[in-house]
């Protein structure tokens, strides 16, 4: 039977859809926003979607060459894609400024690279997963060879870090701060995936921690405390259980130990 190792990293967030209609109470996700890319009426540029390969050639398509800053909205998105989009605002030095919420993708690859970020009020940039830790703990797992084509996501995302300034490591810290609690293999279609699991849904740092992690290039709204970041994060997300891990960043395990360490998930099918 064949085995899908699942990199949830990166994944989509299920955020509602600009078209829903939702009432003022419901609002939440790209509900908040007109989702696309679109030229504002004061001439910025504004991101409100996923980070995918069409999302952000549509929006480097549309860049000007007197644009100083773009808005930017996402719940996150595909690594490689959110790396185009940094390297190509970073080539132009523009600002990025930050309306609602900023995940995954989108914090890891694109706000921790900016070479300028602005958060705006009551907004949350939160962390969870990376997907090189993910790639990384899962190969080791399965036995996969330090050269296999698997891993190459990993290298890929640890060598744009080391390109931007940015420790390797971090990638590592900002997954242990949401916790892996086990490993497992489940059904999926056809086939079967690996998948880990987390204590937390997200990170969110503390001011401080925040400042170090983006080299000082931050400036603006950051919440103060755990309850303040999870009173924007649930109704943005529409999802009133998710909880935040709030404070320092974790200290660092290599993903090989990690791997070596995990229990299995309760009710994983025999091999995780």
């Amino acid at each position: 039977m064949r085995l899908i190792i699942s990199i949830l990293a990166l994944s989509s967030l299920p955020l509602t859809s600009a078209c829903s209609e939702p009432t003022a109470q419901t609002l939440h996700g790209y509900d908040l926003c007109q989702r696309g890319v679109r030229r504002l009426d004061t001439g910025v540029l504004r991101i409100c979607d996923q980070l995918n390969a069409a999302v952000v050639s549509q929006a480097i398509s549309q860049l000007r060459d007197d644009d100083t800053e773009v808005l930017l909205t996402s719940g996150g998105g595909v690594a490689s894609a959110a790396i185009t989009l940094v390297e190509a605002l970073n080539a132009r030095h523009i600002t990025v400024r930050v309306r609602q919420f900023c995940l995954s993708a989108c914090s890891t690859y694109v706000l921790l690279a900016a070479e300028k970020v602005v958060v705006e009020p009551d907004t949350v940039i939160a962390f969870h997963h990376t997907g090189a830790f993910a790639t990384e703990v899962m190969a080791a797992r399965s036995g996969m060879p330090a050269d296999s084509s698997f891993r190459q996501q990993a290298t890929h995302e640890r060598e744009f870090f080391e390109r931007q300034g940015l420790d390797p490591d971090l990638l590592n810290r900002i997954a242990m701060s949401v916790e892996p609690t086990c490993m497992g293999i489940r059904r999926s279609g056809s086939g079967l995936e690996r998948h880990l699991n987390y204590r937390w849904a997200w990170f969110v740092a503390e001011r401080a921690e925040a400042a170090r992690m983006f080299r000082g290039r931050m400036s603006g709204y950051w919440p103060a405390s755990r309850s303040e970041a999870e009173a924007i994060l649930r109704p943005t997300l529409g999802d009133s259980d998710l909880t935040v891990s709030y404070g320092p960043l974790a200290s660092s395990m290599a993903p090989a130990e990690m791997a070596a360490k995990l229990p299995v998930c309760p009710g994983s099918l025999p091999g995780g």
